[in-house]
């Protein structure tokens, strides 16, 4: 997320919202590259609490960003992790006392402390269906151990196939 990093104009503990979709993708592509990713912000408007619970009811927590000293300026991301319909409160985990909070859901406005500004969604899907389909079909790749060697299957150790496509299977075949 860039976060703190001055060339990118942050100061310490400073990360941008747009920043974060490119982020969250980035590490899912390199903890498993089967997996695909979408991201998308979605800004406060009259439609944002229902497309908050859509998220939470999907079991997908939420980036949001949010003015918590109701100055009308943003300064702090919170992660959304539940609702009550009635109050219409949004749950947060807050990483400055690492507690959940419920807070009104309300735009930024003087006065309105943890007001919203938006929320960044994220969606996974498994491709991994497609990967062994193409494993089935003797797809060209090599295969290399930890430490890059090219080398046979091997049972009880780390593998990583290459395909030509680029992608990337980690396997480790148990005897």
């Amino acid at each position: 997320m860039k976060t703190s990093s001055s060339v990118c104009g942050n100061y310490w503990g400073w990360s941008w919202a747009s920043d974060i979709g490119s982020a969250f993708e980035n590490y899912v592509y390199f903890r498993n590259s089967n997996y695909i990713t979408n991201t998308e912000y979605e800004y406060f408007s009259s439609n944002s609490w229902d497309e908050y619970k859509i998220e939470i009811d999907n079991n997908r927590p939420v980036i949001i960003l949010v003015d918590t000293d109701g100055d009308d300026l943003t300064d702090h991301f919170v992660v959304g992790i539940g609702y009550d319909d009635v109050s219409q409160e949004f749950d947060c985990y807050d990483t400055w006392d690492n507690n959940i909070h419920s807070y009104k859901w309300s735009g930024m406005a003087s006065g309105i402390n943890y007001g919203i500004y938006g929320f960044n969604k994220f969606s996974l899907s498994n491709n991994v269906t497609a990967l062994d389909n193409r494993i089935e079909k003797e797809g060209k790749y090599k295969v290399i151990d930890i430490l890059g060697r090219r080398t046979k299957k091997i049972k009880n150790q780390p593998l990583f196939y290459i395909y030509d496509d680029g992608t990337v299977q980690k396997k480790i075949i148990l005897d």
